[in-house]
């Protein structure tokens, strides 16, 4: 919503930041007027630390972190490792958690229930989450998930910073006082392909099977987020938000375009639009926007 503080801490000071990350949530309201099951709030803020430029963790059974689902049973390896990949990456992105009470303010009337979700809820306990989300007891659910910049596969890229070889013959040479000792590792960056991408995509949203994805970021709509480019079976159909709408009606106002949504402007004519006729002597129809 509003890109503040990132430094681990998201942090919205009262006024002009506030006002706007509010309007931009907007469209989670009028999706609630439609009565949904539930609405999933997801955003992608900052770029995480590339993996292995953290410390490793500690072996098990000497002092190493114990990572457990909300429910407090271990799961398993692979989700195990996945989560602890998690964990790592999160360190040096902001959390989402604090945009919870400005969501609140926000949809508090139409919606039902308003809860924030950690990756290990929805992503350690599938199932668990699945059903709650599709609990047909109550409409207008409101979950906002975890920052998904985390995620390699989502955003479509992955660093990692590797050491640089040396050999135990040639030890690094000195270097004169005040000049930068030579680099000792080396940033690597690999796009992520689109099979292994649609494979998270398959497992991570298994159980929870979301129907619609609106998009309502400009910003994000112009990358490559899995979420809303990939295909995977049983991924959800995709839709622009009203921020979208209204950024693109703006554009048209902006670069006056011949047409306004694809729908004839009428009256008056705009300057320039038929100078082009054809050969019959009509006038030319103005080709549609692509985006």
């Amino acid at each position: 919503a509003a890109e503040a503080a990132v430094q681990n801490v998201l942090t919205l000071e009262d006024g002009d930041d506030r006002e706007f990350a509010k309007q931009r949530l907007q469209g989670v309201l009028a999706l609630l007027e439609s009565s949904p099951l539930a609405v999933l709030v997801v955003a992608h803020l900052g770029r995480p630390s590339p993996d292995g430029e953290q410390p490793p963790q500690a072996e098990a059974g000497d002092g190493a972190e114990v990572l457990e689902n909300a429910s407090g049973e271990e799961p398993d390896a692979g989700s195990n490792l996945m989560l602890h990949d998690v964990a790592k990456r999160m360190r040096s992105l902001p959390s989402l958690e604090p945009l919870l009470e400005l969501l609140r303010e926000v949809v508090e009337g139409p919606a039902s229930s308003i809860e924030f979700v950690p990756h290990d809820v929805w992503l350690g306990e599938p199932e668990t989450f699945a059903e709650k989300v599709r609990n047909d007891r109550s409409e207008n659910k409101v979950f906002l998930i975890e920052n998904l910049s985390v995620f390699p596969e989502e955003v479509g890229e992955h660093r990692i910073v590797k050491a640089l070889p040396t050999t135990e013959e040639a030890p690094p040479a000195a270097t004169p006082e005040g000049t930068p000792a030579a680099p000792t590792t080396m940033m690597s960056f690999t796009r992520v392909p689109w099979a292994r991408r649609e494979f998270w995509a398959k497992r991570a949203f298994n159980f929870l099977l979301p129907d619609i994805v609106v998009q309502d970021s400009f910003t994000t709509a112009c990358k490559s987020m899995t979420l809303h480019t990939g295909f995977w079976p049983a991924h959800p159909q995709r839709y622009l938000g009203p921020y979208i709408e209204a950024e693109m009606v703006a554009f048209l106002d902006v670069l006056q375009l011949p047409f306004k949504g694809g729908e004839s402007s009428g009256g008056e004519e705009e300057p320039g639009a038929n100078k082009d006729d054809d050969e019959n002597g009509g006038a030319r129809e103005p080709a549609p926007l692509l985006v």
